[in-house]
């Protein structure tokens, strides 16, 4: 927070094939209000990117950066 790195615990997914996660994945993008701007963008890597950052997809502030 702030600037400081903070060690978060939490849950996270599990899938049995590499699709599954995909099918997930793409659920999530396109079924949650809060990607709504990030969803239409997936042909665009980079805007792509920095949009699902801005809505909170991951907790590292380079997420977006290094996907890149």
């Amino acid at each position: 927070m702030n600037g400081e790195k903070v060690n978060l615990s939490d849950t996270f997914r599990a899938y049995p094939s590499l699709l599954e996660s995909m099918q997930d994945y793409v659920s999530l993008i396109q079924g949650q209000e809060r990607y709504a701007k990030a969803a239409p963008l997936s042909w665009d890597p980079e805007r792509y990117f920095d949009e699902i950052q801005k809505a909170g997809y991951a907790t590292d502030p380079e997420y977006a950066s290094k996907l890149k």
